[in-house]
């Protein structure tokens, strides 16, 4: 065998002196990047297995604007070095000092965005702060939007 030595006399398969998965009645969970995946099997009426189902990958991203978080969030998020300003005043981060500023005056109209990828069946929830100066009163306007979103896409 090409350098992968399988043991299949057990519950248990072993790849390169390593545990890959592990085999129960109602499934098995499956180590991937050292983290172990639960999937569940699905039988017909002769317990056959006809489906192999998995828990739903979940991630949170956030944006906090933050200069020592900067290497983590451009790795999601487009325009954040664009786009932060020092302004602890207006942060909602907790402990933080840094903003997105938007200002067309100043060439910045786009702040921190991203592209997501979604199926049928997902659901993204998506959160947004915000303040607005008023032109000429300086009335300062917060306002916040947190939405949940599911996508029912047509194929």
């Amino acid at each position: 065998m090409s350098g992968t030595e399988l043991d299949f006399t057990t519950l248990l398969s072993v790849e390169n002196n390593s545990l890959s998965y592990i085999i129960y009645e109602e499934g098995r969970a499956s180590k991937e990047s050292s983290v172990f995946q639960y999937e569940f099997f699905i039988k017909d009426h002769l317990g056959n297995v006809r489906q192999v189902v998995r828990a739903p990958n979940s991630a949170m991203r956030i944006a906090t604007i933050e200069p020592e978080n900067a290497e983590e969030e451009e790795k999601y998020f487009k325009n954040i070095r664009e786009s932060r300003q020092g302004a602890a005043e207006h942060n909602k981060t907790p402990a933080g000092y840094a903003t997105a500023w938007l200002n067309a005056d100043r060439g910045r109209i786009l702040g921190p965005s991203r592209s997501q990828e979604v199926q049928q069946g997902d659901s993204v929830e998506l959160g947004v702060l915000g303040k607005y100066v008023a032109p000429k009163t300086y009335q300062l306007r917060y306002w916040s939007s947190h939405t949940n979103w599911i996508g029912s896409m047509k194929n």
